[in-house]
């Protein structure tokens, strides 16, 4: 069986700097709590170099390359990992429930990353899409509509990582995270 796990989280959460650490096998103490088998384990390059930065960039529209390389490549091939870094558009597309229809023999897995406030507003400042204009209330807000995706995936195993500075991270029990989520 094939095994998908989708990493979400607000912009400058860490997902892809995550993804590349866990594939670089530098934590093996979280690659086995993730049950990463680094020997069968990919990077869905696709799902890292489409990123959209707003809603109408056209990049949404390529995301949906990431569907049809998903069911290309498990129909190909088996028992193996794929780590994909996702976006909201993702989830407002149904990509996870397209692809559980069409590939019946699939384990999908939902991480979502998260950071300390300052964190965030540390990492987002330094996006090249930053409009320091707008402020940072805008970013603040985006990330309990992130969050609020995560209600959606209630059928779905989540594992809640923080990331923390240095590239350090940890598994944070969902309890607490329901209760920071009110």
């Amino acid at each position: 069986m094939n095994r998908l796990i989708w990493f979400f989280g607000c912009s400058a959460s860490g997902k892809e700097t995550l993804i590349k650490h866990i594939y670089r096998g530098k934590d093996e103490k979280l690659n086995s709590n993730l049950g990463i088998d680094l020997r069968k384990t990919i990077i869905l390059d696709k799902s890292i170099q489409y990123i959209s930065k707003h809603r109408t960039d056209n990049i949404t529209e390529k995301r949906f390359e990431i569907v049809h390389d998903i069911i290309s490549l498990c129909s190909k091939k088996d028992n193996m990992i794929v780590l994909i870094k996702g976006q909201n558009s993702d989830i407002r597309n149904n990509f996870i429930q397209i692809i559980s229809e069409k590939l019946s023999d699939i384990s999908i897995d939902i991480v979502y990353v998260i950071a300390d406030v300052d964190v965030l507003l540390e990492r987002i400042r330094r996006k090249d899409w930053y409009d320091i204009t707008r402020g940072d209330t805008q970013f603040l807000e985006s990330i309990g509509r992130s969050m609020k995706y995560m209600d959606l995936f209630q059928n779905y195993n989540i594992t809640y990582i923080k990331s923390n500075p240095n590239h350090e991270y940890e598994m944070v029990p969902q309890k607490m995270i329901t209760l920071a989520k009110r």
